[in-house]
């Protein structure tokens, strides 16, 4: 996918997750908010550094919709400690600290798992990872080290009660064939020249060379079930609080491997341990594929 194709599609969705978004916001805090955006538009990343006025709180977030992408969003503070006095209801504090930033941090992650529960109904698997915000006294280069050539950049606007904060955000995907069509022309071009290959002895449906990977450790996990809760909730809890799980007693465990369904199965003890004893399994090629 270029450059072009990836802008297309995010103008085609922008108004849905905007939607969402502007959703979790309003539930979370009981509030109304705003949320617009400019166009969005393919930038270099050595321009963007400076462009930027005064300081800013910078996040990633990898997200994996069968591709993966990368974001950076760089927040105005001001938002940050807004965000942080609307969800401990106290007043806003006058510079950044690390709990503000883990307070930015759970509210992103609130509102991605809004987005991967939503999107699920219209078949399409949400993933995600989120890297701990940092505070910046300006932007600079170590905030674009990591990216090279063009990123799409869009500004979103954030309003409520009153107050409106700006907050930058750049896409980019991590591929070799991630350029635009209508890039510089200015280097010279050459044809590839490749080897001939045999394709009378590949298969395509049927792993090759699997034995390669029979040594190679795995992370197993089995999920009991998920709950979302809103962050004044969950700074309720306290030690006896019982967490209601969105799973009936009773229903098939998820067995994970390497983050991807493996299996089902139940819970059972084996010598005063727990255990799970597989139930149902996944196909064969979607098993090939959670090992690799």
């Amino acid at each position: 996918m270029n450059i072009d194709e990836m802008k297309r599609r995010i103008e085609e969705n922008k108004e849905k997750y905007l939607s969402i978004i502007r959703d979790a916001l309003n539930n979370q805090f009981g509030k109304e908010f705003g949320i617009s955006s400019s166009k969005i538009e393919p930038v270099r990343t050595q321009n963007e550094v400076g462009s930027i006025e005064g300081p800013v709180v910078a996040l990633q977030l990898q997200t994996t919709t069968g591709v993966d992408n990368q974001h950076l969003f760089l927040f105005d503070p001001k938002l940050v400690l807004q965000i942080v006095a609307w969800l401990i209801e106290e007043e806003v504090d006058e510079t950044i600290t690390d709990e503000h930033l883990d307070g930015l941090k759970e509210l992103v992650n609130q509102i991605m798992g809004q987005l991967q529960s939503t999107l699920s109904g219209d078949s399409v698997s949400l993933a995600f990872e989120i890297k701990d915000p940092v505070f910046k006294e300006a932007p600079d280069s170590d905030l674009f080290r990591d990216i090279s050539g063009q990123v799409m950049k869009t500004t979103y606007t954030i309003s409520a009660e009153g107050l409106e904060y700006s907050v930058y955000h750049y896409l980019w995907m991590e591929t070799e064939d991630f350029q635009s069509d209508s890039a510089d022309q200015d280097n010279e071009i050459y044809p590839a020249d490749f080897q001939t290959f045999n394709t009378a002895s590949v298969s395509s449906d049927k792993p090759r060379n699997i034995e390669m990977l029979m040594d190679v450790q795995l992370e197993i996990y089995v999920e009991l079930g998920r709950k979302s809760m809103f962050i004044k909730d969950i700074l309720k809890l306290s030690k006896g609080a019982v967490v209601e799980l969105e799973k009936a007693a009773g229903e098939p465990l998820g067995v994970f491997v390497n983050g991807r369904k493996f299996a089902e199965g139940e819970v059972v003890v084996v010598d005063d341990q727990f255990g799970v004893r597989i139930t149902q399994l996944i196909g064969p090629q979607e098993r090939i594929k959670s090992l690799v």
